[in-house]
């Protein structure tokens, strides 16, 4: 399972996402993930791909204003359940 949360940062312009695998016992899986960043004047959402391959990861991702979605692997290509918020 997949735990994580996301900000935007207007002052440095960037977006942030934290990432915690949760799954019980052994080493933690690497899980190539996209996200999916719409913005209300483009018709098409922006991907993100990010790989995560530790306990706890945060990624940064530069952009020059909020989004206003946010989706975890908007085309499910990752089989795992996940929890995914604004923080």
């Amino acid at each position: 399972m997949v735990q994580g949360s996301w900000h935007y940062d207007a002052a440095a312009k960037r977006f942030e996402i934290e990432l915690t695998q949760v799954q019980p016992g052994g080493e933690p899986f690497r899980l190539p993930i996209e996200v999916g960043l719409s913005f209300s004047d483009e018709p098409r959402p922006r991907v993100a791909r990010i790989e995560l391959t530790g306990r706890r990861q945060t990624f940064t991702i530069p952009l020059d204003r909020a989004p206003a979605t946010v989706a975890l692997d908007p085309n499910t290509w990752t089989l795992m359940k996940a929890e995914f918020a604004a923080r």
